[in-house]
C-alpha cells in the first residue's frame, strides 16, 4: 500500500473547469497518461516495478480532497478539524480493508499521518521514503547526491526490493 500526499494540481491544468468546480482525480493522477509519462513518471515506474514483481499495489492519498486558496503565494491545504478527522478515519478503514503486507509512505505528511493511525491499531511493516517530487530536490540531494529522475527511481527500487524480496 502506497500512502502519500498527492501533488496538488493547479487550476491551469484543468482549463475546462470553472472556479467553483471541484476537481476529483486518482492518486498521482494515474488515470492520465499526461501525468504518468510526465511529472508522475517516477511514481508510475515505482508502482510498475512492484507490480512486475507480482505484488498488488493499492495507492491512496492522505487527503481525499484539497482546496486551493488564492490569498497565499502557494496553494495550501485548508481543512476544518472535522475533515481532517474524517480523512484519518478513511485511511484507517483503507488499512483495515486492504490489510497490506507493507505500508510505503512518500513524504513526511503521509508518514506522520500513518504513524498517528498505526499507534492505534496493529502496526504493519512500514517503509518511508522522501517524496519523489521535484519539490523535494534538496532532501534528495542530501540523500543521494543529486536529484535526477533515474537516480531517484533506482534508489526507490533498490530500497523497496530489500523489503519485498
Amino acid at each position: 500500500m502506497l500512502v502519500a500526499l498527492d501533488p496538488l494540481r493547479k487550476r491551469k491544468d484543468f482549463p475546462d473547469f470553472k472556479h467553483e468546480d471541484v476537481i476529483i482525480g486518482t492518486p498521482f493522477a494515474q488515470h492520465s497518461s499526461h501525468y504518468r509519462e510526465g511529472s508522475q513518471e517516477i511514481v508510475f515506474d515505482f508502482i510498475k516495478h512492484i507490480v512486475d514483481k507480482n505484488y498488488h499495489m493499492y495507492i491512496t492519498d492522505v487527503y481525499k480532497v484539497w482546496v486551493e486558496q488564492k490569498e497565499y503565494k502557494k496553494s495550501h491545504l485548508l481543512f476544518k478539524r472535522n475533515e481532517s478527522l474524517i480523512f484519518k478515519e478513511l485511511l484507517r478503514e483503507e488499512l483495515n480493508i486492504i490489510d497490506p503486507k507493507i505500508v510505503i509512505t512518500f513524504g513526511n505528511d503521509a508518514r506522520d499521518r500513518y504513524m498517528d493511525i498505526s499507534k492505534d491499531c496493529d502496526p504493519r511493516p512500514h517503509k518511508h521514503f522522501t517524496h519523489p517530487s521535484g519539490e523535494a530536490r534538496g532532501a534528495w540531494k542530501k540523500l543521494i547526491g543529486k536529484y535526477s529522475k533515474p537516480m531517484v527511481l533506482d534508489y526507490l527500487k533498490t530500497e523497496i526490493d530489500k523489503e519485498l524480496d
